[in-house]
């Protein structure tokens, strides 16, 4: 009998998600697996139960959000050669990382899709040695994500993130940087960078979606030149729009290494979560990584 470790994030989503568990793991039944469920119970358990545990089991799902996938993809990347096939059900706010594979918030069809066996190898990136799904930021608005209130978003969903954006808007400044990619250099002032592996970020598609996405070896960088606060609102409308050119304002490349080195230490955001600060961080794409049960 086959074997899946199912780790669930109680705090992650509204509270009527975790009433659906029970069609998961009467879905997994009948597939005929064996099923270990574990409640995550702090930051850092399902990372920890994957590196230590992953191994031991055929699949491994992952019921939570961006932050929750981002540990178990972490955990797993070290957890040694037998890596298991990841599941995932998506149960938090945004869930940008399943859009790639079509996977729902709906228990029942989710979980039916991971026992059908079908599966995709996926790149993983990795920056200053911790791996990340589908995206690392610095500047405008990257802390977002992690800095809107949970209540808030609890009660008015997305609609918090961009209360939260605008509220940010006074204390933007620009980032001095050098960023080195495989064909490409660029270097001064920027107001964002976003390394893509995927097509959305923050609930917006901004990387035109084809099959081979999440599989191609590349990432997709978009940098945003410094200009004034105000000046600045109209960039996610030409971000959401990869074949809007504005060569004075967004820039687009693909490069499957990067550097970027800034004069000051920034923070980092990581998959939606709060990532370190530093001046320097090297970022590296890790061809089919991992694979995914979709």
């Amino acid at each position: 009998m086959k074997k899946l470790l199912f780790i669930i994030n109680p705090n992650s989503g509204k509270k009527d998600s975790k009433n659906r568990l029970i069609d998961a793991l009467n879905e997994f039944s009948k597939a005929g697996y064996e099923v270990s469920v574990y409640c995550t119970q702090k930051s850092g358990d399902c990372l920890n139960k994957c590196r230590e545990h992953g191994s031991e089991y055929d699949i491994v799902v992952v019921s939570g959000g961006d932050g929750t996938i981002n540990e178990a993809t972490n955990g797993l990347m070290i957890c040694g050669e037998k890596k298991p096939l990841l599941g995932y059900i998506p149960a938090g706010t945004m869930n940008d990382f399943s859009w790639n594979f079509n996977l729902t918030k709906s228990f029942k069809k989710t979980s039916k899709k991971i026992t059908s066996g079908r599966y995709s190898p996926f790149d993983v990136g990795i920056i200053n040695g911790r791996y990340f799904n589908y995206v690392a930021g610095i500047g405008a608005f990257c802390n977002v994500s992690y800095g809107t209130n949970r209540e808030l978003k609890e009660n008015i969903g997305d609609a918090a993130y961009l209360l939260t954006a605008l509220a940010e808007v006074p204390n933007l400044h620009p980032i001095q940087a050098k960023i080195t990619m495989d064909n490409d250099v660029f270097d001064g002032n920027i107001a964002m960078m976003l390394i893509i592996n995927g097509y959305r970020v923050s609930g917006i598609g901004m990387v035109e979606k084809n099959e081979n996405i999440m599989n191609d070896g590349v990432f997709d960088i978009i940098v945003v030149e410094w200009k004034d606060p105000i000046g600045l609102i109209s960039s996610p409308i030409l971000m959401m729009h990869p074949e809007w050119n504005d060569d004075s304002v967004v820039k687009r490349y693909q490069s499957s290494r990067i550097v970027v080195e800034t004069t000051v230490f920034i923070e980092w955001t990581i998959d939606g979560e709060k990532g370190d600060k530093t001046h320097r961080a090297e970022i590296k794409n890790i061809p089919s990584a991992l694979r995914i049960l979709y």
